[in-house]
């Protein structure tokens, strides 16, 4: 796991949350798997860049429940081909139970982009983001 995201605190430097300096690690240990938190915001397409190059690399949506920037930064990963590699993030115990990110990527995602005249997910895409692309990252046997 790679905490890659803006960060709130004073102590941190925002620079040191960004995707690109995951990219020799991923070149140097082709095999490693990665996971990159929070969907890198506010650097979510450079790490969509890094996935598409990196099989090994993944992502999560933790913490990005703002519902136009999410249903946003998935229709970019479904363009970049990369959405089999996005799975869902609770951020628990942070942000205690996500039952609402739950329903706002099951229903809710769609919804809006369609509004915006966006590509919507698929049925499947949507489950995979949910839990299948976790447990093909994890290596689970289903």
């Amino acid at each position: 796991m790679f905490h890659s995201a803006a960060v709130g605190s004073t102590a941190a430097c925002m620079k040191y949350g960004r995707p690109m300096y995951l990219e020799d690690v991923a070149m140097d240990f082709p095999k490693l798997k990665m996971c990159i938190s929070h969907m890198a915001f506010p650097w979510t397409e450079e790490a969509l860049l890094l996935m598409r190059k990196s099989p090994n690399m993944y992502m999560d949506v933790s913490a990005v429940n703002r519902p136009t920037i999410l249903a946003w930064n998935l229709v970019k990963a479904k363009e970049y081909g990369v959405i089999h590699k996005v799975m869902f993030g609770s951020d628990y115990p942070l942000f205690g139970p996500r039952k609402n990110l739950i329903e706002l990527i099951k229903t809710k995602i769609n919804q809006i982009a369609e509004r915006a005249g966006w590509p919507t997910l698929a049925n499947e895409e949507i489950e995979e983001i949910l839990w299948k692309n976790a447990a093909r990252f994890l290596e689970l046997k289903l």
